[in-house]
């Protein structure tokens, strides 16, 4: 999450598998997202980034993206091609779903195992103390949705700690 250049929440309104324009043999896909909210970084409400595809079922399945989705990604620098990518890859892109109570909750593509692993660490040498709810949300090593405000909080929490280095 330190490492982010851009963290959006918002809905995939289009996924385009297209070639690279610079690099003619790598495929990719090309995200548009209308964005609800800018946790980290200078986004407009539509916002479109170029994800590189490797592996052939992933060029089928673009990816795992699909228009209408409710998603969180935090993503990386965009590199000199153009190129953006969710940090972790699977880690850094979350679905944004209904809970039984109503509220929303998020989920990576690795069902939030390992999620916050050394976090605690981190914010302890940056001297870092969180609302006891948060604290609470990192120290449990259990995998599974977290509460999607919960996840935005320490977001914007680790953004401005890391912003006034």
């Amino acid at each position: 999450m330190l490492e982010s250049e851009t963290v959006v929440q918002g809905w995939v309104t289009s996924v385009t598998l297209e070639p690279h324009t610079q690099l003619k043999n790598l495929m990719t896909i090309v995200v548009t997202l209308r964005v609800e909210d800018t946790l980290k970084g200078n986004t407009a409400k539509i916002y479109t980034f170029r994800q590189a595809v490797i592996d052939r079922k992933d060029l089928r399945e673009k990816l795992g993206y699909r228009p209408g989705q409710h998603v969180l990604m935090i993503l990386y620098k965009t590199s000199q091609f153009g190129l953006a990518s969710p940090a972790g890859m699977e880690q850094g892109r979350f679905r944004v779903e209904s809970a039984s109570n109503g509220k929303l909750v998020a989920t990576n593509g690795f069902g939030n195992a390992g999620l916050f692993r050394g976090l605690d660490s981190q914010l302890k040498t940056k001297g870092l103390r969180l609302d006891p709810e948060l604290q609470a949300m990192i120290s449990r090593p259990i995998a599974g949705p977290i509460p999607l405000e919960h996840l935005k909080s320490l977001i914007r929490t680790l953004s401005a700690t890391n912003s006034t280095k």
